[in-house]
């Protein structure tokens, strides 16, 4: 171990003592050295005047005494001025003694004249000069290098040691000093292997002293940074440095220098970097998420465990590489060069970050959410580049679904709509937004009665849906929406109750069909419905009146039939209709008015038309009228007994431009009828005139129809039943005297007899139904065809064949329209055909009813009898029931004619 101590001149060498003097003497203050820098330029000044002025000053007292050795003083003094003040200081110097010389003294000196030893004299004073002054300024160089060595030295952290040949100290500055834990001074003349102590910070074992080593192999060696100096104390201290060997002019070994850092703390520093490294290297490697680091080009110098093992690659795979190159990014082109577009931002100083595949183990591509941030040092410039990931492929694919589950949001056109318990929006989708027309940015958060208020049906309605949201979590139905501007919506709504993983109720979710389109096309079927139901029910009415005109053409029949029907299509109170007979309209027909008396009175009213205001106008107009409140229409005249009528709708009754009648209806109500009710009166109207029309016809044709019946009659009677009974009687009178001549022939003729008033018997009750055609729906096919096989035995001695199905199920019109078919065929037979057998035959087969009537008589050609023998009213009778009928007939051949009516098969 080294101790620092101090030794007595004598123990050093003459070399030694020249560099301890020199280490003292570079150690002394600068102004106490003789080779002090030049003085400032008023102090050279100064010395140049005071140098001229003592020797002139001497020589002009001593001149006697000094005349002989003038040049001497005067040399002396400018040397000394070129010495001390510099060239400047000796020229001008030497220039004041010069001129003092010759010009100050009086006499003048010859010491600088022109003689040849004034010349000397003057050379020689300028040469000591130009002598002098370069010999200052060289050492003045000396000493700035001196001084620039000695400080450069002097402030460099590390520590500087010079040795001869023999590896003793010469130079040791401060930091040597510090490095080593002794004085400066105590280190000149010391043996360096004995100030340095240096061993392997491995292995703790002493290592050769470098000075040593250069001495011995005259070169430069680096001494290692795992080299402790074991310093005065026993202090340790990590060094490092260089040794390197001193060479003359003559490139001769005269020393070594030896330069020694510190470098305890950057060692320190240098092993805490290396723990960093290590605990930022097990950091990144038990991170989930892919790191690495790269240079600002793009070469990767680092990827953590997650990254590698991702894709089963070892460093070395990767290391080294351009980043887009490396096995994540190579598999496509064009994540490559999106990867290089990132690289060239993010040495720009920007962040960047995206989502992209990468390709991992076995060729499989995976999603990461992937940033490249940039490191910048102290001064702002960008060192680094770390690119970082996380694998978000499961995340990605749960996006994708919820983005799908978005799009079909987005695509449903319901209204969705979530709220919290204090029934504030969280959540609405564009339908809804759009539905209720709100901004949705704007709608999160508010409460939902701003947006819109639900209009119940009914308070139990309100009820019954939160008892159903209580116990099943679920309500549906349907209600009312007043939107914030006012407008309203007819919806459909699903309300179900939203809970968080406890169970607990955290807000509910709507989804809200707006089915006002739909409410407004089913109000709009419904009112086409009823619409469709009035004008069903408005033509069944025009119908039942048709039909009940074309069947009864009584007058009051139809009347009664039109106010029955107009009832169902024009509602009313009461209702009355009045014919016109000239210039007097009375009551014909009314309904509605409650009480006797008012019906005794009412129905016993005439008006004079052109006294009554509203028939004086229906009849000029030819128009409806309508009277919203007859008590404020001054023009009302009123009905008696019927106080409470305050609505009235009327219209006139038109034959042939001519009034004949009003139909009146009279409501309780105000403001009761409108345009459509008026039009439909008038509809009916037509059929009013129609019937009155008919009725009268009719009362001409019955008449007319009466008189020509009592001629048919008469023609039947005198025909028919006349004829028999003349016969009859005829027969009668001779009867005695043929009794009395042939008994046998008596008989025979009583037998006529018999058989002609059968026949007669038979024609009156044939006659007596056609004058009561009702009486024949009250016997039966059977007994109407035997009255007329009678007849025609009675008439004629012809063979019947009858045969009828008893079972068959016949219509009273069908049975009819076969009656008088039947009875038309058999009078042609009787007048015409001169048969002698007949067969009638009636029958029924799978609804289809078929009557055929065949006689073998002397026939007809049916070409030129085709509208005679009663077949014209034979087809216009089966034609009217939907029957086909066939009449076949040649002269000599007999007559066949059947007839087929299909009715409904069982």
């Amino acid at each position: 171990m080294f101790y620092c101590s101090l030794r007595s001149e004598e123990a050093f060498s003459p070399s030694m003592s020249y560099f301890r003097s020199l280490h003292q003497a570079l150690a002394k203050p600068v102004v106490t050295s003789p080779l002090s820098p030049l003085r400032p330029r008023w102090q050279q000044l100064v010395l140049a005047g005071v140098a001229a002025a003592v020797p002139l000053l001497l020589v002009t007292v001593f001149r006697d005494l000094l005349a002989a050795s003038a040049f001497l003083l005067f040399w002396s003094g400018v040397t000394l001025a070129a010495w001390y003040g510099g060239p400047l200081a000796g020229t001008l110097a030497g220039v004041l003694v010069f001129l003092g010389a010759n010009f100050l003294l009086k006499p003048a000196l010859p010491t600088f004249n022109g003689t040849p030893s004034g010349l000397i004299h003057t050379g020689a004073l300028a040469l000591s000069v130009l002598l002098v002054a370069t010999r200052r300024n060289r050492e003045d160089q000396l000493w700035q290098q001196r001084e620039w060595f000695q400080t450069t030295l002097s402030s460099i952290d590390e520590g500087v040691i010079t040795t001869d040949l023999n590896g003793t100290i010469l130079y040791a500055n401060a930091a040597a000093a510090a490095l080593t834990g002794c004085p400066p001074a105590s280190l000149l003349g010391q043996p360096v292997q004995r100030v340095l102590a240096l061993v392997s910070a491995d292995s703790g074992h002493p290592v050769e002293n470098p000075v040593q080593k250069v001495l011995r192999a005259n070169a430069a060696f680096v001494i290692p940074e795992d080299t402790v100096l074991i310093a005065s104390g026993g202090q340790e201290k990590a060094v490092a440095g260089t040794a390197s060997p001193i060479r003359s002019r003559q490139d001769r070994l005269i020393g070594a220098a030896l330069v020694l850092r510190d470098v305890t703390e950057q060692r320190r520093v240098e092993s805490a970097r290396r723990a960093s490294e290590t605990y930022a290297r097990r950091v990144l490697d038990s991170l989930a998420a892919f790191v690495g680091v790269m240079t600002p080009d793009g070469i990767l110098i680092e990827a953590n465990r997650a990254a590698l093992q991702a894709a089963n690659l070892t460093p070395d795979d990767v290391l080294g590489k351009p980043f887009e190159e490396t096995y994540w990014w190579s598999y496509a082109p064009e994540v490559q060069s999106r990867l290089r577009e990132a690289i060239t931002r993010a040495a720009q100083g920007e962040i960047v970050r995206y989502d992209v595949n990468v390709r991992a183990a076995e060729g499989r591509l995976i999603t990461i959410d992937f940033m490249i941030v940039p490191m910048f040092d102290p001064d702002g410039r960008i060192t680094y580049l770390v690119p970082s990931a996380i694998e978000i492929t499961a995340r990605k694919q749960i996006e994708q679904q919820l983005q799908a589950q978005a799009n079909i949001l987005t695509q449903i056109k319901d209204a969705i709509i979530t709220i919290d318990t204090e029934q504030r929006v969280t959540y609405l989708n564009e339908a809804a937004a759009e539905q209720y027309r709100v901004e949705r940015q704007v709608a999160l958060g508010q409460r939902l009665a701003d947006i819109y208020q639900n209009v119940w049906d009914s308070a139990g309605q309100e009820q019954q849906a939160d008892r159903e949201l209580a116990t099943t979590g679920v309500w549906k139905g349907r209600t009312v929406h007043i939107r914030h501007d006012g407008s309203s919506l007819h919806v459909e709504s699903t309300v179900s109750v939203l809970r968080d993983t406890a169970g607990r109720p955290i807000g509910r979710l709507g989804i809200i069909r707006d089915i006002t389109p739909y409410v407004e096309a089913e109000e709009a079927l419904r009112q086409s419905k009823e619409r469709e139901r009035e004008q069903r029910i408005f033509a069944e009415a025009l119908r039942d009146i048709t039909m009940t005109i074309n069947r009864n053409l009584a007058l009051d029949t139809v009347l009664d039939s039109i106010l029955d029907n107009v009832s169902r299509v024009v509602p009313h109170d009461a209702s009355l209709i009045l014919l016109a007979d000239g210039h007097i309209a009375s009551v014909r027909r009314i309904r509605g008015f409650q009480g006797e008396l008012a019906r005794a009175a009412i129905e016993t009213l005439e008006f004079t038309i052109a006294q009554t205001p509203i028939l004086h106008q229906m009849q000029a107009s030819r128009q409806p009228l309508i009277v919203p409140n007859i008590r404020t229409y001054s023009r009302w005249q009123g009905v008696p007994h019927a106080d409470e009528i305050q609505a009235y709708v009327g219209v006139p009754i038109v034959l042939q431009d001519e009034t004949i009648g009003f139909l009146n209806l009279l409501s309780e109500t105000p403001d009761f009828f409108n345009e459509e009710d008026a039009e439909r009166l008038r509809v009916f109207a037509e059929p009013i005139a129609i019937a009155i029309q008919n009725a009268r016809l009719y009362e001409q044709a019955r008449a007319l129809a009466a008189l020509e019946e009592r001629q048919r009659l008469a023609r039947d009677l005198h025909d028919a039943i006349s004829q028999t009974l003349f016969s009859t009687s005829l027969i009668a009178q001779s009867l005695p005297r043929l009794w009395a001549r042939s008994p046998e022939r008596a008989l025979s003729q009583l037998e006529e007899i018999e058989r002609l008033t059968r026949g007669a018997q038979a024609e009156m009750r044939v006659l007596l139904l056609e004058l009561r055609p009702d009486q024949l729906l009250k016997t039966t096919l059977r007994e109407q065809y035997s009255q007329l096989v009678k007849v025609l035995q009675g008439r004629k001695r012809v063979k019947v064949n009858l045969t009828i199905e008893e079972a068959v199920p016949i219509p009273p019109d069908i049975q009819i329209a076969l009656y008088r078919i039947t009875q038309e065929a058999l009078n042609n037979i009787i007048k015409h055909a001169r048969a002698t057998e007949v067969d009638i035959v009636l029958s029924s087969q799978n609804g289809r009813v078929t009557l055929t009537v065949r006689d073998n008589g002397q026939g007809f050609d049916p070409s030129q009898a085709a509208s005679g023998l009663g077949i014209t009213s034979m087809h216009e009778r089966a034609a009217k029931i939907g029957a086909d009928l066939t009449v076949v007939s040649q002269p000599g051949s007999g007559t066949t004619i059947t007839l087929t009516w299909q009715g409904d098969a069982e």
